[in-house]
């Protein structure tokens, strides 16, 4: 039976192209469109666009051919013009098939295409690694360098889709800070964090830097200091004393008119000035500009409060104690951690503390994580402490 309906499919093809020449033509055509993917390839051509155009043809030709016999009444099933591959003898690009060959060609293309794609990006970020390094330099690539740059690249990506989303992702934590010997806490630091939907929780040390680098720490940082200030003005309805630390960033500072950020949510907020602790980390104020300088003269005008955060990590200019006469000092949890673990350390950091002091400033000591640790801070008269022991990071519910 199939023998018979070959043959009657073979005698009902020959009868049609004879009384219907187009057909014939129409069959040459489709079996000369494979070449072409062939010659895409060896002459180094687009093999996607080849397949394309292919595809495009024959449509044309198999609606043509479809025109042609239902005119003469035939069904198009039985009559079907596919060329074979001298090949795979597979046929061809009837109804979007592909031949073996033509896949094998499409796929080896594809590989290569890959190779020399991935030769020029990787080639291309060796160069601009040789020129951050300066003139007439040599970078020899480096994996594992590559791949921080993905993934830097890729939350950079992440970053600004949700700075342009209202900072969807962005979370607020507060950090308990509690004064010697108190049963409340007297303030919280307020923490910025940052989770993905693509690559999950990203800790501050990887997202914040990315921030400042971008200038996307601007935006986010309003919208910190919403968060912050507004949930501060609801807990200060309970503790009237409470007071909220924000981190401002030297790229802020220098960069816009956080000053009139701040005036602006802490009106929103409904906050006094006594309210707000506003913390810059040392090393920020060694890149002094014209515009930090008048940050710095504007909070002290206005009356808010200024907290040296991460004293001691830096080149501990004590000339800023002085001239800023900040009303806190904050100890990086890098020094404590010597401290509690060394004799010599631990009398440093007393003679440190008995320094500050004797200023009239006020002392925050930071990384307290358990008891022993904290029997041993306590002798040093911190008016504040934070750390484990008394609290981790948490959003506000």
């Amino acid at each position: 039976r199939r023998m018979h309906a070959a043959a009657q499919a073979a005698a009902l093809q020959e009868q049609m192209t004879a009384r219907y020449p187009r057909l014939q033509e129409i069959r040459r055509e489709m079996a000369a469109t494979a070449g072409q993917v062939t010659r895409a390839v060896i002459s180094g051509g687009d093999v996607e666009a080849a397949v394309e155009e292919i595809k495009r043809k024959n449509l044309a030709l198999q609606a043509e051919m479809a025109e042609i016999l239902a005119k003469a009444g035939v069904k198009s099933p039985d009559f079907e013009p596919q060329y074979v591959c001298p090949q795979c003898r597979d046929t061809g690009y009837a109804g979007g098939k592909m031949c073996r060959c033509m896949e094998a060609l499409l796929k080896e293309e594809a590989c290569r295409r890959l190779s020399r794609m991935s030769s020029l990006k990787l080639t291309d970020f060796a160069l601009n690694e040789a020129k951050t390094l300066g003139r007439n330099r040599c970078y020899i690539f480096d994996g594992e360098t590559y791949r921080k740059f993905l993934r830097k690249r890729e939350i950079t990506q992440e970053l600004r889709e949700a700075v342009l989303n209202g900072c969807q992702g962005f979370a607020a934590f507060y950090q308990p800070v509690f004064a010697e010997d108190k049963k409340v806490p007297y303030g919280a630091e307020a923490l910025m964090r940052f989770t993905s939907e693509k690559l999950g929780i990203i800790s501050p040390a990887e997202f914040i830097p990315i921030l400042e680098e971008t200038g996307l720490i601007i935006p986010a940082g309003r919208w910190m200091m919403r968060e912050a200030m507004g949930k501060c003005s609801e807990i200060r309805k309970v503790l009237p004393g409470f007071r909220v630390s924000i981190n401002i960033s030297q790229v802020q500072a220098s960069k816009s008119d956080v000053i009139q950020d701040i005036s602006a949510e802490m009106k929103r907020a409904g906050l006094s000035l006594e309210a707000l602790i506003v913390e810059l980390t040392e090393s920020d104020l060694l890149e002094q500009n014209i515009n930090e300088k008048h940050f710095l003269t504007e909070l002290k005008r206005m009356g808010i409060s200024l907290a040296l955060d991460d004293f001691g990590t830096g080149y501990s200019n004590f000339h800023y104690l002085s001239e800023l006469k900040p009303e806190i000092i904050k100890i990086d949890r890098s020094f404590t951690v010597k401290a509690v673990a060394d004799e010599q350390e631990y009398y440093l950091l007393n003679q440190f503390c008995t320094m500050i002091h004797n200023l009239d400033l006020r002392i925050c000591i930071e990384g307290v994580e358990n008891e022993q640790e904290w029997a041993m801070i306590r002798k040093l008269y911190p008016e504040f402490t934070q750390g484990y022991f008394w609290g981790k990071p948490c959003e506000y519910e």
